[in-house]
């Protein structure tokens, strides 16, 4: 996603908690306004970072950050619960209070949900509670930032390769998976990318409440 917007002439600030998925925006630091670790789950560091890194307008916010790790209902780990929810879910909210106060004159807000919010998983509990969480979210900022010309909306990836979460089935792994899926293949983290910045460009200047599926088809099988 970086890359993308990069790539776009955009201006990119990027948090990360350990900075391993920013390296794209790593190598090009001149147009990168700031890159610097963030426990998005703390309000207090988010509140800090945006007042020190004086970011001035922003017109688009990603929330792309987020964790899965197995959480069973009939033996739940509830740190794993906790965890999971102060990162995909408090750690999206603290991020937007803070963006939101720098959209003066509108601007998007992109959140990267999950086709968990369409199809279920075994031992996936925490991880599909907090993506339908971001998406009840996501329809009801759309609601309520519209006067202010704010769009929100979502893109839901599938088996998107590689990815931190994909990045364990290997090159065969994937292909596997791939013959799975109607179009064939797992998709590309460009090509989730391309349509989260469709989103948050004027091209989409009237879709707002709406999410993307980018799945190749996974969740249209019967």
């Amino acid at each position: 996603v970086v890359d993308e917007f990069l790539v776009r002439g955009a201006r990119v600030t990027v948090f990360d908690r350990d900075m391993s998925s920013a390296s794209v925006a790593r190598t090009k630091r001149e147009v990168v306004r700031w890159l610097v670790p963030v426990d998005i789950s703390n309000l207090g560091v988010v509140q800090w970072t945006f007042a020190a890194g004086q970011l001035g307008k922003i017109d688009v916010l990603v929330n792309n950050a987020g964790i899965e790790l197995p959480f069973s209902v009939a033996n739940p780990d509830y740190n794993v619960w906790r965890q999971t929810m102060e990162t995909n879910v408090m750690g999206a909210l603290h991020v937007m209070e803070f963006a939101l106060r720098a959209m003066p004159e509108g601007g998007a807000v992109v959140f990267i949900t999950s086709v968990h919010t369409i199809q279920a998983w075994g031992s996936d509990a925490a991880y599909d509670a907090s993506k339908h969480a971001l998406l009840g979210i996501m329809r009801v900022a759309a609601l309520d930032l519209a006067p202010r010309r704010i769009r929100v909306n979502a893109v839901a990836p599938g088996a998107i390769y590689p990815t931190r979460i994909t990045e364990g089935l290997g090159d065969e792994g994937a292909t596997r998976l791939g013959r799975s899926i109607p179009l064939g293949r797992c998709g590309k983290p460009e090509e989730v990318a391309k349509v989260v910045a469709f989103l948050a460009s004027d091209e989409a200047s009237y879709i707002t409440g709406a999410q993307i599926v980018v799945d190749g088809g996974l969740t249209i099988k019967p």
